[in-house]
């Protein structure tokens, strides 16, 4: 079934697009507290 695979890519693309959010989330947190800090 071709939507099933939609489903499958559609679900892998935005756990992938959310980690890369939380992972440059994480990066400007870290650069902001050592901004701040310094």
């Amino acid at each position: 079934m071709p939507d099933e695979l939609d489903m499958k890519m559609a679900m892998k693309v935005a756990a992938s697009a959310q980690k890369e959010k939380k992972r440059r989330n994480r990066m400007s947190a870290a650069l902001f507290t050592t901004e701040f800090k310094a």
